[in-house]
């Protein structure tokens, strides 16, 4: 009964490692070099999973299902249902898409304020910190926003947050003088709040798709929100070169603003025929 609330709690243990790492890569990549970047995530996956395996007769084994199937024809079966749902094709197909735009810009950023700013590394780092702050701030007042706006026009607003995030991102990195970091760091604020507001009552609506199978749909979500990503930033990697960086984050960030405002208009009429 408080799914989304619930979830908004779950992404502020997200955007805080957000902001940790994004501080911590940039600061690791300028005092000994970028490679070494690597080996923290890398220890710190060691030690999750060596809690995980050691905590994980903790968590109770769901009850057999016993309906003539092996457990891995059962799996077929649920994820053949899965893409055969309309709606659950709708949502995974958004948030592939959320994945792409989001991730195929934010991962630029650093970089792109580096190269336009003449910053050091650990300075863009930390200014795109402040998207984990965006993050956390949503998280922390979701159930007053949630409640006053509907997930319908969280959707919408949380996309088109996040896209002017974007578009002032690459107004402060052409603005002479002090006053780009303001604009920057305005930008990465809205760009971390309104993803998180979309993103959220994309996964409220994830984890509802198929309650028969909700293990299924949320593998589902999450591949298709991870494939987005990759694909995102790969495609990005190859045009940025060509079309330059405002450019690139001007079209991701309006893809952002059109996911946003679409899967309103799903959800809208989803709710109007029951």
């Amino acid at each position: 009964d408080q799914r989304q609330q619930t979830l908004a709690g779950f992404a502020a243990a997200s955007t805080g490692g957000l902001i940790l790492g994004q501080m911590s890569g940039g600061i690791i990549a300028d005092l000994i070099g970028w490679r070494y970047a690597f080996v923290a995530p890398a220890l710190v996956y060691l030690i999750a999973g060596t809690a995980l395996w050691r905590a994980r007769h903790r968590v109770p084994a769901p009850p057999p299902v016993d309906n003539g199937q092996s457990a891995i024809r059962q799996t077929l079966t649920n994820y053949r249902n899965l893409f055969n749902d309309r709606w659950a094709r709708t949502v995974m197909i958004l948030v592939g898409l959320e994945g792409a735009f989001y991730f195929g810009a934010i991962a630029f950023v650093p970089t792109f304020l580096h190269q336009s700013l003449g910053i050091a590394l650990w300075q863009a780092g930390l200014m795109v910190g402040i998207i984990g702050v965006g993050g956390l701030l949503f998280s922390l007042t979701a159930r007053v926003v949630v409640t006053r706006l509907g997930i319908i026009r969280c959707a919408a607003i949380g996309g088109c947050i996040c896209a002017a995030g974007v578009l002032l991102v690459v107004v402060g990195a052409r603005t002479p003088g002090f006053a780009h970091w303001l604009i920057v760091g305005l930008g990465c604020l809205a760009a971390g709040l309104g993803f998180t507001m979309l993103h959220n009552t994309l996964q409220t609506n994830g984890t509802q798709m198929r309650p028969e199978a909700r293990g299924t749909a949320i593998a589902g979500f999450v591949m298709a929100l991870f494939g987005g990503q990759a694909l995102g930033i790969a495609l990005a990697a190859i045009i940025i070169p060509h079309t330059g960086y405002a450019l690139t984050l001007g079209v991701l960030a309006s893809g952002l603003a059109l996911v946003g405002l679409t899967f309103s208009n799903r959800l809208r009429a989803r709710a109007d025929t029951g």
